[in-house]
């Protein structure tokens, strides 16, 4: 129930972040970064893309996504939500939403008024929407978050 209600003062901490694929992205052979679509493929291809040591990409729990990704369920908006996480972590490090199209994200995150926290604000790339806990936790995973968008 903590973890729940952290996850739920954490709104205003999520910054978006998708990406692109390129040659240099850094994805092992045979990997590709997220396809121009979204949703639960573009997903599930994240989860499997990331590698950082000590951290997991997870579909998270009920209760444990983002208000973000919540508030915009309750919108009508088909999402996502994907955690970076250190196991046994109270909160997540990062918080991705994953849309269906990026008209789609868009216009979510203008309706919702994304705004980051602190130093760090919205990353928004493609179908997909990424916020990080503060910087420390964009130090620690945003590059490889990148990676994989």
């Amino acid at each position: 129930m903590v973890r729940s209600s952290l996850v739920l003062v954490v709104l205003g901490l999520l910054v978006a972040g998708c990406g692109s694929s390129s040659d240099d992205s850094g994805l092992g052979p045979g990997t590709t970064a997220q396809p121009s679509g979204g949703g639960a493929a573009a997903a599930a291809k994240f989860i499997a893309c990331f590698k950082q040591p000590g951290y997991a990409a997870v579909h998270p729990e009920s209760g444990d996504e983002s208000l973000f990704a919540l508030s915009l369920a309750k919108r009508g908006y088909s999402v996502v939500p994907v955690n970076v996480e250190k196991p046994g972590a109270v909160a997540a490090d990062a918080f991705l939403v994953f849309f269906e199209s990026a008209d789609d994200a868009a216009k979510g995150v203008d309706e919702a008024a994304v705004v980051g926290e602190g130093d760090v604000p919205p990353l928004v790339r493609g179908a997909t929407v990424a916020g990080y806990l503060d910087q420390s936790s964009r130090d620690a995973v945003g590059p490889a978050v990148e990676r994989c968008l």
